[in-house]
């Protein structure tokens, strides 16, 4: 038994040393490729921001709708560097998605007991996060902040768990979903929800830094008169929209089609004999057709250059195409509701997750980048030829995307 297991442990190990060498490989090649292309699309706001901190000039773009953490982080650490070359800003912004990579693997054998090379390497070429990698944008330190805060949650140290989610408010102030989110996942996971109610006191104690973090959050509000810190036209406060939403259900439906497809016979076999999931399929498709739009001037402009536009666009000009929009969203509403995630602890995450997109006029991915990557964490794995297939499929089509918007054929 221990001499046959003995060649398998030794496979596992040279294989997941080949994954993580392709993975250092392929991301360091597109990094290279990128070199000091553009600035492309917001780099041109976040640069023109860290240089401004750089050279000692403090004033806040008026045009910059998240606080400047990132900003300021960036220009300490070209002062450190010696060098605000756009490749340095993007050689830095590189190593916090390295690092997002290692603290993600983490969380997997955390909660799967496992590291999956496959998953791995799925998170590390996710197409909608891949290219943000290499580009001056706040999304890659916000991420790694978030999944840190949720590594430290999940292994029980609150205080700093907190403490670290409430340093991600200071990226992107939208964070205070997933601030809100990891103290309650991380309990629900040591069962601390089914404790007498005596023994919340002590789930409350355990997490004031996440209290502390929803004061400072409301403060910021109230004394801001808004969330968005500048461009606040185009960042209502005070408003519900859909299109986030139902783009990622889309986006689902295409990024998890080989799952999808995968287990489309159980899915059908659970969907098909309940009434009431046939009916909340048509529930959807309702409130999809009245209140989906595209109205958002960043969304309805330059659709010959974004690649979401593009898609927007064509598919709310005619009800027959918006249909079709649909299928992949229904798809993804029938994926969720028959497969449930890794545990019943983490069901919430859909919650957060609308909690977290339905404030949102401007439809944009980037915005789903935190919510995929919990989905690539809680989800339950498949069969290794599909994750396989999953993860090949994302260098491919990351590979595609860096190629388009290095040569400015195109912008995510």
């Amino acid at each position: 038994m221990s001499m046959a297991a003995t060649p398998m442990k030794q496979c596992t190990i040279w294989y997941r040393a080949a994954a993580g060498t392709g993975v250092l490989l392929g991301l360091g090649g597109m990094l290279l490729y990128v070199g000091n292309g553009g600035p492309w699309a917001d780099e041109q706001l976040h640069v023109k921001q860290i240089l401004h901190f750089f050279d000692g000039h403090f004033r806040v773009d008026p045009n910059l709708a998240m606080i400047p953490g990132y900003h300021l982080a960036m220009a300490g650490l070209a002062r450190l560097l010696d060098d605000s070359s756009l490749p340095a800003l993007r050689a830095c912004n590189a190593v916090f998605g390295l690092l997002s990579i290692a603290v993600f693997a983490l969380i997997l054998k955390r909660i799967h007991h496992r590291i999956s090379p496959q998953r791995v390497v799925a998170y590390a070429f996710f197409p909608i996060l891949t290219p943000f990698f290499f580009l001056v944008y706040t999304e890659t330190l916000s991420l790694l902040l978030v999944l840190v805060g949720l590594h430290l949650g999940l292994t029980r140290r609150y205080v700093v768990a907190g403490l670290i989610c409430l340093l991600s408010m200071l990226i992107r102030q939208s964070n205070i979903v997933w601030l809100v989110m990891v103290p309650i996942v991380a309990h629900a996971e040591q069962g601390a929800f089914r404790l007498p109610r005596t023994a919340l006191i002590g789930v409350l104690r355990s997490s004031w830094t996440f209290l502390l973090g929803v004061l400072a959050f409301v403060t910021f509000a109230v004394v801001n008169a808004g969330i968005a810190l500048g461009g606040r036209e185009a960042h209502p406060s005070a408003s519900l929209h859909t299109g986030n939403l139902f783009f990622m259900m889309f986006l689902y439906g295409l990024l998890f089609l080989p799952q999808v497809l995968h287990r489309s016979r159980q899915t059908l076999r659970l969907v098909g004999g309940n009434p009431s999931a046939l009916l909340a399929g048509a529930a959807v498709l309702l409130l999809y057709l009245l209140t989906f739009e595209n109205t958002h001037p960043f969304n309805t402009n330059w659709g010959d250059y974004y690649l979401r536009n593009q898609l927007l666009i064509h598919f709310t000009s005619t009800t027959p195409l918006k249909l079709l929009f649909f299928v992949p969203i229904l798809l993804a509403l029938f994926d969720i509701m028959a497969h449930p995630l890794e545990r019943e602890s983490f069901a919430s995450v859909y919650v957060f997750i609308a909690i977290a997109l339905l404030p949102l006029w401007l439809i944009e991915q980037r915005y789903y980048i935190i919510p995929f990557t919990l989905l690539l964490l809680f989800r339950r794995e498949e069969s290794p030829s599909v994750e396989t297939i999953t993860s090949v499929a994302y260098v491919l089509l990351s590979a595609v995307f860096v190629w388009g918007i290095r040569n400015d054929h195109f912008f995510l």
